[in-house]
C-alpha cells in the first residue's frame, strides 16, 4: 500500500502495478486477520470497481449498452472523455486514490482525525483534479482554508 500510497503525483493509477499485502494494512486494535482480509478485499473491489468502470463512468446505461454491450473485461480508459490523453487499460481514477487516501489517513492516525483526512485530500486534490466534482473540490478548499469545521461558520 506505502507504493500507491506514495505515487499519488502520478495522474492516474494502472490496476497492473496495485499490489497491496496484509502486512501493509492498518496495524489498529480492532482489525484481527479476519478483518484485515476483508479490508484488503474492500480495496481490491475498488480498484477492479473503479479500473473496469472509468472508461464508461460518465455514460449512461442505454449508451454504454449500445456502444459495447455487456462489459466482462477491461476496455481502453481513453473512452472516457476526461481521459483521452491517458493510454492503456486498468486505469484508475481519483475514486481510488481518495480511497487509498482515507486508508493512509486511519492508518497514521491510528483511527479518524478529520485533520488528517482533509491535508491527505487536499494532496490529492492538488496532484490530480481530474474526476473531483466541484462540491468535494469546494468542501477540501474550504476545509483547508476555514477549517474542518468550516460549514458551521457560514450564517444561514
Amino acid at each position: 500500500m506505502q507504493q500507491e500510497l506514495s505515487d499519488r503525483n502520478t495522474q492516474s493509477q494502472d490496476l497492473s502495478t496495485l499490489s497491496i499485502s496484509r502486512q501493509e494494512l492498518p496495524t489498529l486494535p480492532v482489525v484481527n486477520k479476519f478483518s484485515r482480509d476483508r479490508i484488503l478485499g474492500i480495496i481490491y473491489g475498488i480498484a477492479l470497481g473503479d479500473a473496469i468502470g472509468l472508461p464508461v463512468e460518465t455514460l449512461s446505461a442505454g449508451q454504454i449498452k449500445m456502444r459495447f454491450g455487456i462489459i466482462q473485461d477491461f476496455i481502453p480508459v481513453a473512452h472516457n472523455t476526461y481521459y483521452k490523453d491517458v493510454s492503456g487499460i486498468g486505469v484508475t481514477s481519483d475514486d481510488l486514490r481518495l480511497t487509498l487516501s482515507v486508508a493512509d489517513s486511519l492508518t497514521k492516525s491510528k483511527g479518524f482525525d478529520i485533520s488528517t483526512l482533509i491535508k491527505d485530500h487536499a494532496l490529492e486534490l492538488e496532484s490530480d483534479s481530474r474526476g473531483w466534482g466541484s462540491s468535494s473540490k469546494s468542501g477540501v478548499n474550504n476545509s483547508v482554508k476555514h477549517g474542518p469545521d468550516w460549514w458551521n461558520k457560514i450564517p444561514l
